[in-house]
């Protein structure tokens, strides 16, 4: 017995919702990202063999901040959550 129950319409549109967007739009919606942000010099691609790839047109100089975007999940790893405590807000070392 499932905890979430489901009807045949609501199984439709959560496969709906977990079906990859087609290429086109996810290479618009980096085009967007990258214009919207500033950020010359990179590129997103879709490779076959990698998924998205984000790849550089132009030289960087060294410790160069690329591109910086919002965080949309965060979580530290189970496994060194014990050994080093971090911020919950942003990750940092606090000790």
């Amino acid at each position: 017995d499932s905890l979430c129950k489901t009807n045949d319409n609501s199984a439709a549109e959560v496969a709906a919702l977990l079906a990859p967007l087609p290429v086109l739009q996810v290479q618009e919606y980096f085009n967007q990202l990258i214009t919207s942000r500033g950020c010359n010099g990179i590129e997103v691609k879709h490779n076959g063999s990698f998924g998205k790839c984000v790849y550089a047109n132009s030289e960087f100089e060294e410790d160069e901040l690329i591109l910086k975007d919002q965080i949309l999940v965060g979580m530290q790893h189970s496994s060194n959550k014990v050994d080093c405590l971090v911020c919950s807000f942003c990750f940092r070392f606090v000790g």
